[in-house]
């Protein structure tokens, strides 16, 4: 239970500035300004420098720090634990107030005061907010704009010819004029081989595959990906090394079918719905809210 002791210390601490008399904040508990009663906030628990503690402040403060299904099995002395760490809240908060000079206060209620405010914000965004449904519809097209997402892809096929080892001028020279021979040849292995076997100071590499953007240097891939297929390029010099490639082949992926990622994608569109119902809420109320912003003031 120590792990709950400092958010409930900095849950009290928070409510130890809900004041709007700046001159002595000294009230830490909870004061319901019309007069309603929280629930248990009536069965006083432990008064603290005259104040109280209540069971809504206990049982408030065990449901900040535990998921539902902890607090259902939270037992006698887990409780005491919690109740002991408002306690202290309580006590170093007072002790904060009477020792704090007015700076920290001011700042300590600008702090509060924005955090009343957020909490006030979700409560009304939760009692007003009712998002548009996902339909078919939006699923279908999130699924036709991105099938990359769900496996959809174009797989381009590949094979190069490359400067496998460093060469001198002379020998670099020889080199690339059978790079630029091997475009009569269609089996760039078959050739590459034979090219080995006849000179054996320098070696002429080959390799083939599909084109993965991980796989290669940010420059030979741009070179790859700006051919079309069947296209082969000139003779490019990337990291002090000659290469020249071609596009074999392209063939098209299937995304997985519409059925297996409807629920997948209904999860993904839901926050956005939301977002857009706050989005239209909050145009709404700014509509009819007095806001003046200070002339000559960003």
């Amino acid at each position: 239970m120590k792990s709950a002791i400092l958010p409930a210390l900095l849950l009290s601490l928070l409510l130890a500035g809900c004041s709007d008399d700046k001159t002595a904040p000294t009230t830490i508990g909870a004061d319901a300004s019309d007069g309603t009663v929280l629930p248990g906030d009536d069965d006083v628990l432990v008064t603290v420098e005259g104040e109280s503690i209540t069971r809504y402040d206990l049982e408030s403060a065990i449901g900040d720090m535990l998921s539902p299904e902890q607090g259902m099995f939270l037992d006698d002395a887990g409780r005491k634990k919690i109740l002991e760490s408002l306690i202290v809240s309580r006590v170093l908060a007072k002790k904060a107030i009477e020792t704090g000079v007015d700076s920290e206060l001011d700042a300590l209620d600008k702090k509060v005061n924005a955090y009343k405010e957020q909490l006030l914000a979700t409560h009304y965004l939760k009692a007003h907010v009712a998002p548009e449904p996902v339909t078919q519809e939006m699923v279908r097209e999130y699924y036709e704009k991105h099938p990359e997402k769900f496996g959809g892809k174009t797989v381009r096929e590949y094979e190069m010819l490359f400067e496998k080892e460093g060469s001198n001028k002379s020998q670099r020279a020889s080199l690339l004029e059978e790079m630029q021979a091997a475009t009569e040849s269609k089996n760039w292995a078959d050739y590459s081989t034979k090219r080995n076997k006849a000179d054996s100071k320098l070696k002429l590499g080959y390799r083939s595959g599909e084109l993965d953007v991980a796989l290669f240097d940010k420059k030979l891939n741009a070179l790859l990906m700006s051919l079309d297929v069947g296209e082969t390029s000139t003779v490019t010099y990337i990291a002090s090394r000659a290469y020249r490639v071609r596009i074999t082949g392209e063939r098209i992926v299937k995304p997985r079918p519409l059925q297996d990622v409807s629920a997948e994608i209904r999860k993904s569109l839901a926050p956005l719905q939301f977002k857009k119902s706050i989005k239209k809420i909050s145009s709404e109320v700014l509509k009819t809210a007095n806001v003046v912003y200070a002339t000559n003031k960003e």
